[in-house]
């Protein structure tokens, strides 16, 4: 079951299906009892939107946190670095070709020398341990994002293709405590970030309306901003802040989290609706990416076909599946 999380990979051939979700969130050491509540609220609230909208089995729910006894309903072990690697090696020895792992980490992080780490119980969990671990998925897309401060080390890091790597800062350096996270999962967990109004937030839609209130906190409050956060998703090595800057982006546009969980999959007209909803997504994806290779006016007629098709298409999957309009 893929529920309403699903990715489109476009190669130079064909659109591959999305594989079954999985997702693994990291809560590190707090150091005061205000961060160990939000930490817990923020991993709380990404398991709870993974359950009851994404449609993720509790087989791939993993919610490691300083203490797990706090919130057994959901918290599923001690976030030890141990703890993250054997996790992540169980689930690597199961997860299906094209299935999609989102890995969240929230805390403190720190920077020591050129290591960056996640601050955890006991030793750190370093950049270089964490893609040892993902290593092991050869055949899956990797969504990771590190809400941490000090976070940006972890970029270069665990770059490589079929990964989108988010940090909430743009260096080891940036090292008071973040709210990127927050930003990210509220948008993950409500329509506020649904740019397009799908019904179904992207990581790229996720990740700018973070970066976007962020600022706005930072800006409310009358205060430097002290957070960059960064997106790499093309391969390079290299965090961007803003999308589309050197290719960056795309594969973000195509892994959605949805907004409510999608009824009716067993109506062969509803799974004929949601896929022809999906190529369409990938068309426009991949559209976008050649957009300067096209000449404005020809790029522009496109677009507004695919985005005509595609709200004709959502309009229809809403009707078929007995929602209001």
């Amino acid at each position: 079951m893929i529920g309403l999380l699903g990715v489109i990979l476009i190669g130079a051939a064909s659109i591959q299906p999305p594989g079954a979700p999985h997702l693994v969130v990291v809560t590190g050491l707090s150091g005061e009892p205000q961060y160990k509540a939000s930490f817990a609220k923020l991993g709380g609230t990404l398991v709870d939107v993974a359950r009851t909208q994404w449609g993720v089995a509790e087989s791939s729910l993993v919610y490691l946190s300083e203490d797990p006894a706090a919130d057994r309903a959901r918290m599923t072990g001690r976030a030890t670095r141990e703890g993250v690697q054997t996790a992540l090696a169980k689930l690597a020895a199961r997860a299906g070709p094209n299935d999609v792992v989102v890995v969240v980490l929230i805390g403190h992080g720190s920077q020591q020398g050129a290591v960056p780490q996640l601050n955890l119980p006991g030793p750190d969990l370093t950049a270089t341990d964490l893609a040892l671990s993902l290593g092991e998925f050869r055949e899956q897309t990797i969504v990771v994002v590190n809400a941490a401060s000090a976070s940006g080390g972890f970029v270069p890091v665990l770059s490589g293709p079929r990964r989108i790597v988010i940090t909430a800062t743009k260096s080891g350096f940036e090292r008071n405590a973040t709210l990127f996270g927050e930003m990210f999962v509220k948008g993950l967990a409500s329509a506020d970030a649904d740019a397009d109004k799908n019904e179904r937030v992207s990581v790229a839609e996720a990740y700018s309306y973070a970066r976007r209130e962020v600022v706005r906190a930072y800006e409310t409050d009358k205060r430097l901003l002290t957070e960059h956060a960064q997106l790499d998703d093309n391969g390079d090595g290299k965090g961007v802040l803003d999308l589309g800057a050197d290719g960056d982006g795309g594969l973000a546009r195509t892994v959605a989290f949805g907004l409510t969980k999608e009824t009716g999959t067993d109506d062969p007209a509803v799974r004929a609706l949601l896929a022809t909803r999906r190529g369409l997504e990938a068309e426009i994806t991949a559209l976008r990416a050649r957009k300067s290779a096209l000449d404005s006016a020809g790029y522009e007629r496109q677009l507004e076909e695919l985005l005509l098709k595609l709200a004709e298409t959502t309009e229809a999957l809403r009707a078929a599946q007995g929602r209001k309009p």
